[in-house]
């Protein structure tokens, strides 16, 4: 739960306002209403709400992998989800089935609530989409390519665990440009 209030703070306070600012257009003027937003004084007046809310998902979202998982709790409970539903180049089992449908679901119902959210014009960046954009891939690769020389490698084999490193390099990427962005900026505009 502690990593939680860390990401969010995190999210709040470091990188919610520069990601909306180098969104594009569409979304943009669609998360226009939460920068500023002061986070820190609605956690403060909403303590235990928030704590609640952060505990739900948490639950929810490890008791519902204990069912889309092979190695899940609820999958060795009930063998059934381990029953192979397809056969050919799309074979797959029943626990699987459920994570895409269950994600392809929650992916629907986000870009709906975002579609559903009013618009504000928001003035485009100072800085460019592209050297935000640039520098988040950049990040990526950096952080991608040190997996690969100091920690486990990069399990190009199984499409699982490379999308959480691509994902996890880049989140961790997001995080970091909004911080760097000023000194690559000045960086690129350096006289050669």
């Amino acid at each position: 739960m502690p990593l939680g209030i860390l990401l969010a703070l995190a999210f709040h306070l470091l990188l919610r306002d520069a990601l909306i600012l180098h969104l594009p257009r569409f979304l943009r003027e669609r998360f226009a209403g939460f920068r500023g937003l002061d986070w820190l004084g609605y956690l403060r007046k909403n303590y235990l709400v928030s704590l609640i809310s952060l505990l739900i998902v948490i639950v929810s979202h490890l008791a519902w992998e204990s069912f889309t998982h092979v190695e899940g709790r609820g999958v060795q409970l009930f063998p059934q989800l381990k029953a192979h539903l397809l056969e050919g180049p799309f074979q797959t089992r029943l626990y699987a089935l459920l994570q895409k449908l269950t994600s392809v679901v929650g992916a629907a119902a986000m870009v709906v609530y975002i579609w559903r959210l009013p618009t504000t014009r928001l003035a485009p960046p100072k800085t460019s989409l592209r050297l935000f954009w640039g520098l988040v891939l950049l990040l990526s690769l950096l952080i991608i390519g040190v997996r690969l020389v100091v920690g486990r490698g990069v399990e190009f084999h199984n499409s699982y665990l490379l999308s959480i490193v691509l994902i996890s390099a880049g989140l961790t990427s997001l995080l970091l440009a909004p911080v760097l962005l000023p000194a690559w900026t000045m960086l690129l505009a350096r006289p050669k």
